[in-house]
């Protein structure tokens, strides 16, 4: 017999209360994901059922699946970006709030990997680029957050703490070794990978031209 309690059964929102069903869906969407950690296994009726309403529920709220996953992700960038900035006003240099920031970073990514993949790591990114059908709501999250490390490059620019001539260039390339250390280090467990903080300061150093 299985030993898993029943899933309690849903209470109906009182009427004008759809905000509350839209919150329930995107709650329900994030659980399913959290489980999976690939948007790939997501439907319509699987998030319908995990929130327990009707599948045309779900669709009163929300367009389709695409529009469901852009307001799960951007919550979650929302909650990351919090990180980041909570990182990023712990030290006053720009040098060490930059360093904060990029650990802040990788301690997401190893912590939590599931949603570290749905944000950064997804096997489609749907209508990314799609004008009729813009990210509307993760877009400018995620941009907001590049912002922050852009600006803080910077910052150690300005400051002299860095030899990069190209705060904005420089960010990308940070991200793109960022992403890299939390993605292969998850992939391939077996290798001998070097220490995260030695890793990251050659990373920042590589990237940033930070001067010693």
């Amino acid at each position: 017999m299985s030993s898993v309690a029943p899933r309690p059964r849903r209470t109906r929102n009182p009427r004008g209360q759809g905000i509350l069903l839209r919150e329930e869906i995107i709650l329900a969407c994030t659980r399913l994901l959290d489980r999976s950690g690939s948007e790939l296994t997501l439907s319509l009726r699987a998030i319908a059922r995990e929130a327990q309403v009707a599948t045309p529920s779900v669709s009163r709220h929300f367009h389709d699946l695409a529009e469901i996953i852009d307001a799960v992700v951007a919550r979650q960038v929302h909650a990351f970006r919090t990180q980041l900035c909570e990182a990023n006003a712990s030290v006053s240099q720009p040098r060490d709030r930059l360093r904060a920031l990029v650990r802040a970073y990788v301690d997401f990514g190893i912590q939590t990997p599931s949603r570290y993949r749905v944000l950064f790591n997804r096997t489609a990114l749907p209508l990314w680029n799609n004008p009729e059908r813009f990210m509307e709501e993760s877009f400018p999250a995620m941009l907001d957050t590049f912002m922050l490390v852009e600006n803080t490059v910077q910052a150690c620019i300005d400051s002299g703490e860095a030899l990069s001539n190209d705060a904005r260039f420089s960010a990308i390339l940070l991200w793109y070794s960022l992403h890299g250390l939390v993605t292969l280090r998850q992939s391939i467990t077996t290798f001998p990978w070097p220490d995260i903080d030695e890793a990251i300061d050659q990373i920042l150093r590589r990237t940033i031209g930070f001067t010693d």
